[in-house]
């Protein structure tokens, strides 16, 4: 997400939205993520304990 020069938002979400708005982190399958997607689920898991976390 980003702020454009109107000072509009841009969302870009190549795999749409459902899982941000779910409370889940899920593994980007396009990319071997592994490392990233781990940091980023005990992130999120610290931050909100109710997020559920896919591998």
């Amino acid at each position: 997400m980003r702020l454009a020069d109107d000072d509009h938002l841009h969302i870009e979400a190549f795999f749409g939205l459902n899982e941000k708005f779910s409370n889940r982190v899920v593994p980007n399958y396009a990319l071997d993520d592994r490392n990233t997607h781990e940091e980023k689920a005990a992130r999120v898991k610290a931050l909100w304990p109710e997020g559920s976390i896919h591998h």
